[in-house]
């Protein structure tokens, strides 16, 4: 048995550091004031080790770092995740078949980012997933993006049968 935590970052701009304060206080406002989330990087910490995932053009996204130090991102906070009764071997094992699965070329940051793996990974453990403010976010936006869709869609589909009904009715009215 271990505790499973999870280690939630600030997403940092490596070359300008203006937009990482932007994000930070952004995250700040929206976790901290409004307790709606905000724009995270997430790794899941179990045995010691911490497990994240993120785009690569090759090969598995998933990675390991120390835990609460993932040089790429600006560490905010720890959440307690409950326990995994695996073994070490065997959480080895669930991230092993994770790496095969979460192929680093399909990262998407609205459907497939690294807290969607968070959530993956926290389930092949057996204990508590990330709280929903971890991806809101993205979830939020993949809403939207989807309703937006739907409604070009739906457009689309108005102006054909309009476009259609018209052009019916213009071969009755010249027969």
């Amino acid at each position: 048995m271990a505790l499973v935590t999870l280690s939630v970052y600030d997403i940092k701009h490596a070359e300008n550091a203006r937009i990482s304060s932007a994000v930070t206080s952004l995250n700040t406002l929206t976790r901290n004031a409004l307790n709606v989330g905000g724009i995270f990087h997430g790794g899941v910490e179990v045995f010691g080790d911490e497990w994240s995932f993120g785009y690569c053009p090759e090969g598995s996204g998933v990675y390991r770092c120390n835990p609460r130090m993932n040089p790429m991102y600006e560490y905010r906070e720890s959440v307690p995740l409950g326990v995994t009764s695996l073994s070490p071997a065997r959480a080895s094992a669930a991230v092993a078949a994770l790496r095969a699965q979460w192929r680093g070329s399909d990262y998407e940051v609205l459907e497939r980012n690294c807290n969607h793996f968070c959530e993956a990974l926290c389930e092949a453990l057996g204990c508590e997933g990330p709280p929903e403010w971890l991806n809101a976010f993205a979830n939020n936006a993949n809403k939207a993006r989807g309703a937006y869709q739907s409604a070009v869609s739906g457009v689309e589909s108005a102006y054909e049968s309009a476009v259609s009904g018209v052009a019916g009715a213009w071969a009755w009215l010249a027969s």
